[in-house]
């Protein structure tokens, strides 16, 4: 199992929206796992609280509004994305958003090794 992670922000005039999205696919077809379990936890850069999510159908998003000149500003976040399925062995990856004056974008995989065994 591999996770694939996106992370975007879009910013027009100090204000704008942070997108953090991950995909759990089978390393060896590049599919989509539909059955897998994924986890987020988003720690925000700021203040350093967290939240949690989850999904159940292979895909998570996140996303978070940016505002102009704010101090506690809850687009500047990273995230930690844990995946598990039948058959698989867990797999787990970490990225982060960054503040910045324009769109940027950033994305990986990390992987993990097929578990027939089940």
């Amino acid at each position: 199992m591999s996770i694939s992670i996106q992370s975007s922000q879009n910013i027009v005039n100090g204000k704008g929206e942070s997108i953090m999205s991950a995909i759990a696919y089978d390393a060896i077809s590049g599919k989509k796992i539909d059955n897998a379990i994924l986890k987020m936890k988003i720690t925000f850069n700021t203040n350093g609280t967290t939240k949690e999510i989850s999904s159940h159908n292979g895909e998570i998003t996140y996303s978070s509004q940016i505002k102009p000149n704010s101090k506690n500003n809850i687009g500047d976040f990273k995230a930690t994305v844990q995946a598990s399925a039948p058959g698989y062995n867990s797999a787990f990856k970490a990225a982060g958003s960054a503040s910045a004056s324009a769109s940027t974008s950033t994305s990986g995989s990390a992987s993990a090794t097929v578990n027939n065994n089940h």
